[in-house]
């Protein structure tokens, strides 16, 4: 899957959007991973990716990210829907908060293709925030929740699963020879998602 990766320029940046539909190679070796697609549909019965990116921390690209919850979607047009809200209408995407009900239904897959540890920047989770619903997150929050404050650890290859609305973050890397690179999918069963205009929508069968 990295030979795939690599041939692509257009992945030679930090994050990048859109990566599947933007690497064909690769979402076909992925749709073709039963091993894959055996953790995903433990957990969602019809699974479909509505968003991918690809992170890439190579070294000497040093920089944290803030504690945060991924609480958007791109969709390619606006619809009527009250649940959602602080629409963005940007040149290449609509981003927008959807509804409480439809972020819920969502899975984060992380696919490590390198080791990651607290040298190089891997998150940092506070434990069971995603059960709080969509938080306000300032400096009396983190002092309250700074001992369920854990870092993640994942090996090579390996998948980290969480709700996109865990509160996370990523310190800088301790070590500038070490690179970290993430393929990020957030996936929910197509019926919370069919009726709706995403940009991505691959279907894992």
């Amino acid at each position: 899957m990295i030979t795939f990766i690599n041939k692509n320029s257009a992945n030679s940046g930090f994050g990048i959007r859109y990566f599947l539909r933007d690497n064909p190679e690769v979402l076909k070796y992925i749709l073709k991973s039963e091993k894959f697609k055996e953790v995903v549909k433990r957990h969602i019965e019809n699974p479909v990716v509505i968003k991918s990116i690809y992170f890439d921390k190579p070294p000497r690209s040093n920089w944290p990210v803030n504690w945060h919850q991924d609480i958007t979607v791109n969709l390619k047009s606006k619809i009527e829907d009250t649940r959602f809200k602080n629409w963005r209408v940007l040149d290449d995407r609509v981003v927008v908060q959807p509804s409480i009900e439809l972020l819920k239904s969502i899975l984060t897959f992380r696919i490590h293709l390198d080791r990651t540890d607290e040298n190089n920047g891997a998150l940092s989770v506070i434990d069971d925030s995603e059960d709080d619903g969509i938080i306000r997150i300032d400096k009396e929050y983190l002092d309250r929740v700074k001992l369920r404050i854990s870092t993640t650890e994942i090996g090579r290859g390996g998948v980290m699963i969480m709700s996109p609305l865990i509160v996370h973050s990523s310190r800088r890397s301790k070590s500038n020879d070490s690179r970290r690179r993430v393929i990020h999918l957030e996936i929910t069963d197509i019926k919370n998602a069919a009726r709706l205009p995403f940009i991505e929508f691959f279907k894992i069968e």
